[in-house]
């Protein structure tokens, strides 16, 4: 049989069975768990936790292995933006240190961290270390100065004092423009931040690798060999504008992917 007699055939009986139908009743749609809203999720599967009367943005999103979910992002707080995080217990409410057991997160589930300044800090990514620590990463800019901005927490939600002496680190390429997209943990618990650095005009791939105490891998601080140069790296696509978008560690490479090129998906390993 041709090809078009077949063509003919099977669209005759869809047209027959399109008819047919509704002799056979009403169709039954039949959703899978997996498209509904989980109502053991505050009731109904969804929620808004405002913080007071600021405006505030969730960028990131990790889920903790009891279960506990971490929402990273930005709020604007004082006339400027901050890093901030939200801690959810399994069935949605805040971990208060009481909706979920002790000893909590933060202050009623939230934290608020501010870079210092005038700075406008934001968060872009967020990754969990095997010890629990919580690593974010973003930027703190005030024009004309952009910096990948780095912040670890401890698993109750205060600042990691042994992580550069306050829980924060800044970094910067040869004092021009960066900013921090992304962020990976390698298993000896370094720290890999991506973004973009403006040392050349359009933009290149940055990544920065971090030692466990917050120090740039800079062949030093935490052993040879070094990362890069002093712990940072650049990476240009033939001339044109490339940030990183996220970055992953797999078999001890470094994988980095985002935008480069004329807006092609561009990839360095």
């Amino acid at each position: 049989m041709q090809a078009s007699g077949l063509r003919w055939i099977l669209t005759l009986l869809v047209s027959l069975g399109l008819m047919l139908a509704p002799w056979a009743g009403s169709p039954v749609i039949s959703w899978s768990a997996a498209e509904q809203l989980d109502p053991s999720f505050d009731g109904d599967g969804k929620l808004l936790s405002p913080l007071g009367n600021e405006q505030i943005s969730g960028q990131a999103i990790i889920v903790q292995s009891d279960q506990k979910i971490l929402v990273a992002g930005s709020v604007f707080v004082d006339g400027d933006w901050d890093f901030t995080l939200l801690r959810y217990c399994a069935d949605g409410s805040l971990d208060n240190g009481v909706n979920c057991g002790g000893p909590g997160f933060g202050t009623g589930g939230r934290v608020i961290t501010d870079f210092g300044g005038n700075f406008h800090d934001s968060v872009m990514d967020a990754a969990l270390q095997p010890d629990g620590k919580i690593v974010v990463v973003g930027t703190s800019s005030r024009y004309p100065q952009f910096d990948m901005a780095v912040a670890r927490y401890n698993p109750d939600g205060s600042l990691d004092t042994a992580f550069d002496g306050d829980g924060m680190v800044k970094i910067d390429f040869q004092n021009s423009d960066e900013r921090g997209y992304a962020v990976a943990v390698q298993p000896d618990n370094k720290i890999i931040v991506a973004g973009v650095s403006y040392i050349n005009t359009w933009g290149d791939f940055a990544l920065a690798r971090l030692c466990p105490n917050g120090a740039l891998d800079d062949g030093v601080h935490c052993g040879s060999p070094a990362f890069g140069a002093g712990g940072k790296v650049t990476t240009d696509f033939s001339g044109s504008s490339d940030w990183v978008s996220g970055v992953a560690v797999h078999n001890g490479k470094i994988i980095a992917g985002g935008s480069g090129g004329n807006r092609d998906f561009a990839v360095a390993r």
